[in-house]
């Protein structure tokens, strides 16, 4: 895995329904991963993989809107998750003033959740003009009567929340859908926020994880490298076929090293498997390559060329599919492999 499950922080949101909780995921996710409406959407917590702008891995985990269930069973669900998480992110739309069910449900959860960092964000202020332009809007500094509201706004929450202690208030808008960027606003100044607002000890765990991560995928593409080079050296070959199991087998140690550099457990079955795969999906310039041996010259050039193609593509893939921690499906894997080796073909030209 790139990180570890346990070192990733999880920001449990919260936040009546309608505050646009689901639309605020979908613009830090980059991706519309929650539906959107104004009826409720979240019918059980769900978590999403996210990265801050300095790309550090979060969880956000979006729950079900205050207000859609009584306040105990509300209460009991949220003071189950309250434990496992690392940040209390509450969600306020604008410009909502209604908030006794948030203010008694944060006091209930402030009590066995003291030590959680808490940011409040007031969402969706571009409801605040039909022409709302976020390059412009500035809601410290500015005069216009629309950032003035904004600001009294923030100014009301900062006091109806001071009981618990925020970290920080903001404003922000994220718009109707992942890439609406002409409705959404300060989303770099929450996620800079986040990034601080993390436990200093579990920052400089990621720090120190993202090194590890580092070297170890430059030593993978060294390793893939020389596998390549050797692929491609055994290609030079002059005799049909003789090559290609000297290639599965370069191949097959390529794999199984690899997944011993990320910790993954791979039988010589298994990566044999996936090598042969590999050459499926690449079988016609194999057949291509093979036949070519009889012209003399011509031939050791192709096969150096797809000999080293067909190697680096299994290499790269393998890399990407243990940095996701994905499972290894053959099908994927040579559908990936085939995408690879043309475009390595089509960049060695």
């Amino acid at each position: 895995m790139a990180h570890s499950q346990h070192t990733i922080p999880t920001l449990t949101v919260c936040g009546q329904c309608g505050a646009g909780k689901s639309s605020l995921i979908n613009a830090l996710v980059h991706a519309d991963v929650q539906a959107v409406g104004v009826t409720p959407t979240t019918r059980a917590p769900k978590a999403y993989g996210a990265r801050t702008d300095s790309g550090i891995p979060v969880h956000l985990l979006d729950t079900p809107g205050i207000g859609e269930s009584g306040h105990e069973e509300y209460a009991t669900s949220l003071s189950s998750l309250v434990p496992h998480t690392d940040m209390l992110i509450w969600v306020v739309g604008f410009d909502n003033r209604a908030l006794e069910q948030d203010v008694q449900l944060l006091r209930e959860i402030r009590h066995i959740a003291y030590d959680k960092p808490l940011l409040i964000l007031g969402n969706a202020v571009d409801r605040v003009s039909r022409h709302f332009n976020p390059d412009a809007f500035d809601v410290t500094c500015g005069s216009s009567p629309e950032e003035a509201i904004v600001r009294n706004w923030l100014a009301y929450l900062n006091a109806t929340f001071a009981f618990a202690a925020p970290s920080s208030v903001l404003a922000c808008a994220a718009g109707e859908c992942c890439d609406d960027t002409a409705r959404q606003y300060n989303l770099k100044a929450v996620s800079r926020c986040i990034e601080e607002m993390l436990p200093e000890a579990m920052r400089l765990r990621w720090l120190e994880e993202e090194k590890t991560n580092s070297d170890r995928k430059a030593k993978a593409e060294r390793m893939i490298l020389a596998a390549t080079a050797t692929a491609g050296t055994i290609g030079l070959l002059p005799l049909p076929v003789a090559d290609v199991p000297l290639i599965i087998t370069t191949q097959v140690t390529l794999i199984l090293s690899l997944c011993s550099l990320y910790g993954r457990t791979f039988s010589a079955d298994t990566a044999r498997s996936l090598a042969l795969a590999a050459l499926s999906a690449i079988a016609g310039p194999m057949v291509f390559h093979s036949l070519s041996k009889c012209i003399p010259a011509f031939g050791s050039v192709v096969g150096a060329s797809v000999a080293s193609a067909c190697t680096y593509a299994v290499g790269t893939v393998t890399l990407t599919m243990l940095n996701r921690d994905e499972d290894f499906d053959l099908n994927t894997f040579k559908k990936a492999v085939r995408d690879v080796f043309h475009d390595y073909r089509q960049g060695h030209k």
